[in-house]
């Protein structure tokens, strides 16, 4: 499991590649928290390289999106494998993130 991070137009995008699971969840979101805290309240997670996500990881998600609404931010996600999707469908988060299908959409909203 990994984080890219990376700025675009003031805006951080980070990547989680691989399996977000019970196993790291702990230290995904406080890697997730600490950018937050250091680099602002403008995300998109970009899961492109997210092979698989747990209920574990689902809620990692959701606690981030909490953080960064309660902080007046913004997050944006995008480019769901099939399997992140099948998972955010199956859990009903699909209807309170805003989903793009490309970082270039996620970053457009913005």
């Amino acid at each position: 499991m990994e984080i890219v991070k990376e700025k675009r137009n003031g805006i951080t995008c980070l990547r989680i590649e691989g399996s977000l699971t019970a196993l790291n969840s702990s230290v995904v979101k406080k890697s997730i928290l600490d950018i937050i805290a250091t680099e602002g309240i403008k995300l998109i997670i970009d899961f492109s390289k997210l092979q698989y996500i747990s209920s574990s990881g689902l809620r990692v998600i959701l606690l981030v999106a909490k953080d960064i609404k309660a902080k007046k931010g913004r997050i944006i996600l995008c480019s769901m494998t099939d399997a992140v999707k099948k998972a955010f469908d199956a859990s009903a988060f699909t209807p309170i993130f805003n989903i793009q299908n490309s970082i270039e959409e996620a970053l457009k909203k913005f």
